[in-house]
């Protein structure tokens, strides 16, 4: 009955010691496509970084360029940096190009930390 008890008493120790495994965010360049919650003043906008580089961000959350042109294009497209530190954005409506680099300051699970000109900017995975 003892060698029960205590084969008891292990097993609890031993399922109340395992914690579920904290997670681990991948690369940058894998982690950054999805949809993202972007808190904008007092505002919370979407934004979509999708897997061939287009950028989704209909409210100029992030880029300005949303109003397009009268050819009717305008494409956002982002660069993670092979260093994982810098996110470059590009917004080009027509002939005109807009330029955003971002610094990675936080790469979670599911938040990613920004800095643009001394202003952070958080994205809070949907």
């Amino acid at each position: 009955m003892k060698k029960f008890a205590l084969g008891l008493l292990c097993g609890i120790l031993v399922l109340s010691a395992c914690d579920e495994d904290p997670c681990v965010a991948p690369d940058l360049a894998d982690n950054i496509v999805d949809r993202w919650l972007v808190p904008v003043n007092g505002d919370t906008l979407s934004v979509v970084f999708k897997p061939d580089g287009l950028l989704v961000d209909d409210n100029d959350a992030l880029i300005a360029g949303s109003v397009t042109d009268s050819t009717g294009i305008n494409e956002k497209t982002y660069i993670v940096a092979s260093d994982m530190r810098e996110i470059y954005l590009n917004s080009t409506t027509g002939a005109e190009l807009t330029q955003a680099t971002y610094l990675v300051l936080e790469s979670g699970c599911d938040a990613i930390t920004l800095n643009r000109d001394g202003l952070s900017v958080e994205l809070i995975r949907e």
